[in-house]
């Protein structure tokens, strides 16, 4: 039985939906494995509900699944549907009845069957089902057909689904939860490699984070191994060139002029093709604060697709020809390199939850003589007063100590504009004695915080 963790906001709003009277519409999207068909078949229990799941395939064999659906919840069997248009009426007299949900599942794969169906499911919401009682939801896992249907006004559903609730990834807290007996640090370790999505946790179901890299990446038949591929192909065009941006990205890479010139293709190109990976959240903008260069930036931000093309995909060949520990072994440092660079995300999403955030990103620049950053800088509301947090993210088994403190408080003196300053360290691995101490006596009058790995997990 599959388990269900966290989506308590997301339940309640579309309970409060149910609730009104009269028809409505909704749309429900989300990456790939996020749990959007999970969380509607929650809410549908005990409700009337008709959920018809499409697949890729023909106008005809999309057909006879809702012919089917219909059948099952009617026990008649309708007949055969000559087209979407009398297939729709079909699911409407049943909906006439009484209350009912109905559920459109991976709704791109039937509008993309032919091009007369959106207008098809245009007069099925404004003629059909008018009049009854029927909350309607459209479920789909590319990000931008579903964003393309419902909200470009040249399309024929424009309008049709005013109310869009786009699934997010779970927190770290929730997604405790699937991993009860493993230890912190390997639970964080998992949380980075595949982030918030339920299905892959599921996957993630060894005692330590080793042991679930080799299940699902390295020993056959690895199920999590093509994920990353299976995203890109669903959501971008073309697929190849897409992959090998991300790829450059996540090896270094996160200028525009940069990647063009290792993708082979022009800057005006890369430029679209970061802008559609942008939409689907694949890929984001790296926030400049403080007077850091304007220049855009970008980094990979799907947590599995960084870990793939970070660690997995540039030792193709060391995973092929060794036996799975010898392969993991050879890959560990690639994955602790790529896992560091995750981790400051981790820090961000914490800043995020836990304060009043008006801004983030990061800083680099001249400072002295050397080129330097920082990790993380917040500007945050404090009981209406703006606060600026400079934070340093460690993930490293060896503790940071004052030192690592000293030079965050060093560089951020090279930084002019931001006043009222805090100091934040993040470390996965606790914090040197001495730091500690430092803290304990100085840090509230100093404006000092260390966030451990409990704080980060709760």
């Amino acid at each position: 039985m599959e388990r269900f963790i966290g989506r308590e906001n997301e339940l309640e709003y579309l309970n409060g939906l149910y609730s009104e009277p009269g028809l409505r519409t909704c749309a429900v999207y989300g990456r790939r494995r996020i749990g959007k068909s999970s969380l509607i078949r929650k809410f549908c229990e005990g409700k009337r509900t008709i959920h018809i799941q499409f697949v890729k395939s023909s106008e005809s064999v999309n057909l006879d699944i809702i012919r089917a659906a219909v059948e099952d919840v009617t026990g008649n069997d309708p007949g055969r549907f000559e087209n979407v248009f009398r297939a729709l009426r079909s699911l409407a007299e049943f909906c006439k009845e009484e209350k009912t949900v109905l559920v459109l599942d991976e709704f791109p794969f039937l509008t993309s069957c032919a091009k007369y169906i959106p207008s098809a499911v245009q007069r099925f919401i404004d003629v059909d089902l008018k009049g009854t009682k029927t909350l309607l939801i459209a479920c789909g896992s590319s990000i931008r057909t579903m964003k393309d249907e419902a909200e470009d006004p040249k399309r024929p559903l424009y309008g049709r689904f005013p109310i869009r609730m786009q699934i997010g990834p779970l927190s770290p807290a929730e997604c405790r939860e699937f991993h009860p007996g493993m230890s912190d640090i390997d639970f964080l370790k998992v949380y980075m490699a595949v982030g918030g999505v339920p299905y892959y946790h599921e996957m993630m179901d060894r005692d330590t984070f080793r042991e679930c890299v080799i299940k699902n990446f390295i020993a056959s038949p690895a199920p999590l191994f093509d994920e990353a591929g299976a995203m890109i192909d669903r959501e971008l065009s073309p697929p190849s060139v897409h992959s090998a941006i991300i790829s450059f990205l996540a090896k270094g890479a996160n200028r525009v002029n940069e990647l063009a010139d290792k993708a082979r293709i022009s800057h005006q190109l890369c430029g679209r093709y970061l802008r559609d990976m942008e939409a689907v959240g694949i890929v984001e903008r790296i926030n400049p604060m403080a007077g850091a260069p304007k220049h855009p930036l970008f980094r990979v931000k799907d947590n599995l697709i960084y870990f793939y093309y970070g660690a997995i995909e540039k030792r193709m060949s060391i995973l092929s020809n060794s036996d799975v520990n010898a392969a993991y072994e050879k890959i560990e440092h690639d994955i602790d390199s790529c896992l560091g660079h995750i981790f400051e995300d981790v820090c961000s999403e914490h800043i995020k939850r836990t304060t009043i955030c008006k801004e983030i990103g990061k800083w680099w620049g001249p400072a002295g003589n050397d080129i330097k950053e920082i990790d993380i800088i917040a500007v945050i509301d404090d009981d209406g007063n703006e606060v600026s947090l400079f934070c340093e993210c460690k993930l490293r088994r060896r503790p940071p100590g004052l030192g690592t403190l000293n030079s965050l408080k060093d560089t951020a003196e090279y930084i002019k504009t931001l006043n009222n300053r805090r100091f934040v360290i993040f470390s996965a691995f606790g914090f040197d004695e001495d730091l500690e101490d430092y803290v304990t006596q100085y840090g509230k009058t100093a404006g000092i915080r260390l966030i451990g790995i409990g704080e980060i997990l709760r």
